[in-house]
């Protein structure tokens, strides 16, 4: 897994455990992000997963002039995948078959 595939998978995660205070708000970037220092290639690329995951349509995303303004929102879609991705991590005998056929790819890159 790439390290751009466990970002979207942090915030789709993250997305789908915010709560806040007014329904419908959307979370801000230094939440999506885990509140980390960032440089500006890195919060470029955070920026680009943001969009990615809009264009997928599985979030919502309210675009600012600056990183700190960015903010995001769960959809019905991200929702579910998120729902999924737990399901299937839930099933032990789907953990093993993922573990196997992960080693299996990592050893056939290495050759």
């Amino acid at each position: 897994m790439t390290g751009t595939e466990l970002m979207r998978i942090q915030v789709l995660d993250r997305l789908y455990n915010y709560q806040p205070e007014q329904s419908g708000a959307m979370a801000g970037f230094a939440y999506i992000v885990g509140g980390v220092d960032l440089d500006h290639d890195e919060q470029s690329l955070w920026v680009d997963v943001l969009h990615n995951l809009a264009d997928k349509g599985l979030i919502m995303v309210g675009d600012s002039l600056n990183f700190d303004g960015y903010s995001a929102l769960i959809k019905g879609r991200g929702r579910a995948e998120v729902e999924a991705r737990r399901v299937s991590r839930a099933n032990p005998g789907a953990r093993r078959r993922a573990a196997r056929d992960a080693v299996l790819a990592g050893s056939h890159h290495q050759r």
